[in-house]
């Protein structure tokens, strides 16, 4: 039966109607946290991957984590050594193989955990509160204009995996811009807390999420043949 603590008004969503995701409870969400708060390099095998940052001229560059590289099987684990259901695992390693589009089986860790988010969280706003978290320069609550388009990027391809109508990538670059111009800038760092109630109650987000725009979910039905032939291109 679909999760009625996440379904409510936004029950014609299918991401919201697949049987087999994780129960709503608090205790979920409290695990997805403690997945990304891990320390992955020490108990995952992740390879960080970092960028210098320039500070003043007479501080020396300030390396940050711009990625944490997992190998599928190692996912896989970690996923099982907390505890995750047999069929959350299945939706996870789907996503992960999904964004591994190289096939390389290695991605940013962050990227599968936000597109689990939609499973994760009970509204709206908790997606956008979860994925940033995930996102961020550790600890930081920033985000730079890149990585608020690669999470807007990550839900909307998500959504569009379990068969809901998603975003043109216009339309995702234009609520980013649309963060910016609101302070009056067109790029940089945010602190993201600031701004997750004005993505959320922002007209595109408002309109992805509306019934018009998405239809109901008879209409958005996938046959086995579909259901097959998206498989096949993952």
């Amino acid at each position: 039966q679909p999760q009625q603590s996440m379904g409510h008004s936004y029950s014609y969503f299918n991401i919201w109607a697949v049987s087999t995701i994780v129960t709503a409870e608090e205790a979920d969400i409290e695990r997805f946290l403690q997945i990304h708060e891990t320390d992955f390099r020490a108990n995952y095998q992740c390879k960080p991957v970092v960028e210098e940052l320039d500070n003043a001229v007479d501080s020396p560059p300030e390396e940050v984590i711009v990625s944490y590289i997992i190998k599928e099987d190692v996912f896989k684990q970690m996923l099982m050594d907390q505890n995750f259901t047999p069929s959350d695992i299945e939706i996870l390693i789907n996503l992960f193989r999904l964004i591994d589009n190289r096939g390389f089986r290695e991605i940013d860790v962050r990227d599968v955990f936000i597109s689990f988010a939609p499973f994760a969280a009970h509204s709206i706003h908790q997606i956008f509160e979860l994925s940033m978290k995930v996102m961020e320069r550790e600890g930081t609550k920033i985000l730079d204009k890149r990585q608020l388009v690669h999470i807007f990027k990550l839900l909307n391809a998500t959504c569009h995996y379990f068969g809901d109508r998603s975003l043109q990538v216009d339309q995702l670059q234009d609520l980013a811009d649309s963060v910016y111009t609101s302070i009056g800038r067109i790029d940089g760092t945010i602190y993201y807390p600031h701004f997750i109630e004005y993505i959320t109650d922002h007209p595109i987000v408002e309109m992805f999420t509306s019934l018009q725009f998405q239809g109901g979910i008879k209409e958005k039905l996938l046959t086995d043949e579909q259901i097959d032939a998206m498989i096949d291109k993952m």
